[in-house]
């Protein structure tokens, strides 16, 4: 998106503002922003600031009722050189104040609730903060901010479809259904830009949805099968989501990424449907994931018609075109007859707002052997298995549980061990991918609706976690999309979100 945001370090960690619309911006011509913070009085500055003491210094705003602008031009007005404004509400975040003003000379800056009482702490002890130089250029076209969305990364290119478009913050996912877009976007990772590829024969706005990239088994010289070169074809599924008027959406749409052609599979969705003794309504789900093994896709959890909260898992399997041909509720396998001959019967609980990947797990010679005709390999090392992490069991309810589905088995193994010294938090509204024979988590709200910028990875064959959060990271968001990008001849991954 095209909003500015810049860090400041503060007590060993790092604080997020984000840049005014209007007004300067801030560290022009290289020059850092450096001054004491001050809070001021009264705490939202829509009256007449009475600091005596504000001139030349960096002045702390809580957000009021009053307009922005207002809130800067009584800052400026007692010789401020510089503004923040923090959120006044608990897990709202930073977003670009909006307004109008010729006048206003001095930057100014929005910070989170709980950034904003960081330098509340920090104006108590007359702590001096800095705010890094920034070079600011002419934008190049890119998405707008926006939740909900997803991005896939096929033929070594990243695309991104649709999401609700929000202009600062939102509270929830998928709320504001007038919002909801229909955009399609390519990214290139070579030259770092973006192309808008929207074409009007594409799917409808949505929000909530899921898109996987599918892809035909090709056999190698080791006598095995992979998936994901960009050799060969692969098409871009997608699946359900909430449309406008808040409908929730059970169609199927693919992608050929090559020849730029959409497909609506909506109708050969309905014939798999009914072949398979299913109802239409099966498919109508958003807040749910879909995970790609070559041509199969497994889907789970989600919200209903109804705002049920699902937790079904569905097997959809297409062919190389994006079309389906058949679907199998998995849910409703002979389950307990599975548990009594692998020992293993677990079952993760309804969920939406969780996420999913596939990795690649260190498998016996059997367990190869097993999923060599139908479940695919990378070279002579492991299988391809299901993750999942997190997610909302009700609307107040947040997991942390991990769970593995074995495409081989059909068992899912609740992973978990006592001997766990880090582990994720609570989370849901995060974004995940499986890179390297690793499970990696990043961002989402926490269990008390804070949003976080946490990155964590997960090593199936040590079955540990490792926050690997940056320092400082790429900043707090929820409601983002994540993909990965790989160079199958070199080993080399690249993480979007």
């Amino acid at each position: 998106n095209h909003e500015d945001i810049i860090s400041v370090l503060y007590n060993y960690s790092y604080l997020y503002a984000t840049v005014a619309e209007f007004g300067p911006k801030i560290a022009q011509g290289n020059i850092p922003l450096s001054g004491q913070i001050v809070v001021a009085s009264p705490l939202d500055a829509c009256d007449d600031i009475q600091n005596s003491g504000a001139a030349g210094k960096i002045l702390l705003i809580v957000r009021g009722d009053c307009e922005f602008t207002s809130q800067i031009r009584n800052a400026q007005y007692v010789g401020a050189i510089a503004a923040v404004v923090f959120n006044n509400v608990l897990g709202q975040e930073s977003f670009v104040m909006q307004g109008k003003a010729h006048d206003i000379e001095i930057p100014a800056l929005m910070m989170s609730y709980t950034d904003g009482i960081s330098l509340q702490d920090a104006a108590a002890s007359s702590m001096t903060i800095t705010f890094p130089a920034v070079t600011y250029s002419d934008p190049l076209p890119s998405p707008n901010s926006r939740i909900g969305h997803t991005i896939v990364s096929a033929s070594k290119r990243i695309y991104l479809f649709g999401g609700e478009i929000v202009n600062g913050y939102a509270i929830n996912l998928c709320e504001l259904n007038d919002h909801f877009s229909r955009d399609f976007w390519i990214f290139d990772p070579i030259s770092a830009t973006w192309s808008n590829i929207t074409d009007p024969r594409g799917p409808d706005e949505r929000c909530g949805h899921s898109a996987v990239v599918t892809t035909p088994s090709i056999l190698t010289t080791e006598d095995t099968f992979v998936f994901g070169d960009s050799s060969v074809r692969q098409t871009i599924i997608f699946v359900g989501g909430k449309g406008i008027n808040n409908q929730v959406l059970g169609d199927l749409w693919s992608f050929n990424p090559i020849k730029a052609i959409w497909i609506n599979q909506t109708e050969n969705l309905s014939t798999t449907l009914l072949k398979s003794n299913m109802s239409d309504s099966v498919m109508e789900r958003w807040g749910h994931t879909a995970t790609a093994l070559g041509e199969e896709i497994y889907i789970f959890g989600g919200v209903s018609i109804d705002s049920s909260i699902l937790g079904d898992f569905l097997l959809l399997k297409v062919d190389e075109f994006g079309a389906p041909t058949s679907l199998e509720n998995l849910t409703l396998i002979d389950y307990w007859n599975k548990c009594t001959v692998h020992n293993q019967c677990a079952y993760p609980a309804a969920r939406w707002g969780h996420s999913a990947a596939s990795v690649v797990v260190r498998a016996s010679e059997e367990e190869r052997m097993q999923a060599s005709n139908r479940f695919y390999l990378q070279g002579k090392i492991g299988v391809y298995k299901v993750f999942i992490y997190g997610g909302r069991s009700t609307s107040s309810n947040i997991l942390d549980d991990l769970w593995l589905f074995d495409p081989v088995k059909q068992v899912w193994t609740d992973i978990y061990s006592s001997s766990w010294s880090v582990s994720p938090p609570a989370l849901w509204g995060h974004a995940a991918v499986g890179a390297a024979g690793k499970f990696y988590v990043f961002g989402g709200k926490g269990g008390d609706n804070e949003t976080v910028n946490d990155a964590w990875l997960f090593n199936p064959d040590t079955l540990i976690w490792t926050n690997i959060t940056g320092d400082p990271g790429i900043g707090k968001r929820w409601g983002h999309a994540a993909a990965a990008s790989a160079d199958f001849l070199e080993s080399q991954w690249q993480l979007f979100y």
